[in-house]
């Protein structure tokens, strides 16, 4: 029963941590964007 809960817990906490960087990916993604619109000049 504890190998249960601690697989459940153990996959939550990577779920969240992807979904955490693929928020980061996204704004990342979405500032470069933005800068890129800004200034079609200048390549980052």
């Amino acid at each position: 029963m504890a190998s249960y809960v601690l697989a459940f817990i153990t996959i939550l906490a990577f779920s969240h941590l992807i979904m955490n960087f693929v928020k980061i990916e996204e704004v990342g993604k979405g500032l470069t964007a933005l800068s890129q619109r800004r200034s079609p000049y200048v390549n980052i």
